[in-house]
């Protein structure tokens, strides 16, 4: 699914890779449903970094409902799956 949507959205004017969009598809689905991550700065202290959440670590449930949400986003934004 992320994959399609990789080839057919676009972001800030560009297209994207599938991993690219993983990263920007959890992160809007878990605000949606009141989750939050954390950003900091990085090592260096010239960059941030975001600490968030993996897929992996979802429950079944998570999983589940996130699949849904990928469906009603890509049907929002004119993508096919």
């Amino acid at each position: 699914m992320i994959g399609e949507i990789a080839k057919q959205a676009q972001h800030m004017g560009a297209k994207w890779d599938a991993e690219t969009w993983k990263r920007l598809l959890v992160d809007k689905y878990v605000r949606e449903i009141g989750l939050h991550s954390q950003i900091m700065a990085n090592l260096d202290g010239d960059g941030i970094i975001q600490l968030g959440f993996q897929t992996r670590k979802f429950t079944k449930e998570q999983a589940s409902e996130f699949v849904e949400w990928l469906y009603a986003w890509a049907a929002e934004n004119g993508v096919t799956l």
